[in-house]
């Protein structure tokens, strides 16, 4: 099991980091989703669209010319990480 501590930066509406995806699910909110990025592994960021309740967990943080405008979602990245393995 893997737990993280992170500071996540919102980097703005309508984003998102394609082709990086290690999770995608239907959660209830963007707490959820930042959870669900807290206990992956190898999360760096996400993105979420509270009308459709979909979580992107991603394994890769972007340069603002890699993200792509999708409409609904909002781009969070990890500012400060850390991962702690309890096994």
């Amino acid at each position: 099991m893997y737990v993280s501590e992170a500071l996540f930066t919102p980097i703005g509406p309508g984003k998102a980091l394609p082709g990086h995806v290690i999770s995608s699910l239907t959660v209830a909110d963007v707490i959820q989703c930042m959870k669900l990025c807290l206990v992956t592994e190898k999360c760096k960021s996400f993105y979420f669209s509270a009308q459709l309740k979909k979580c992107e967990v991603s394994g890769s943080k972007a340069e603002k010319q890699s993200l792509e405008d999708r409409e609904g979602f909002y781009y969070y990245e990890a500012a400060s990480f850390q991962v702690i393995s309890t096994k």
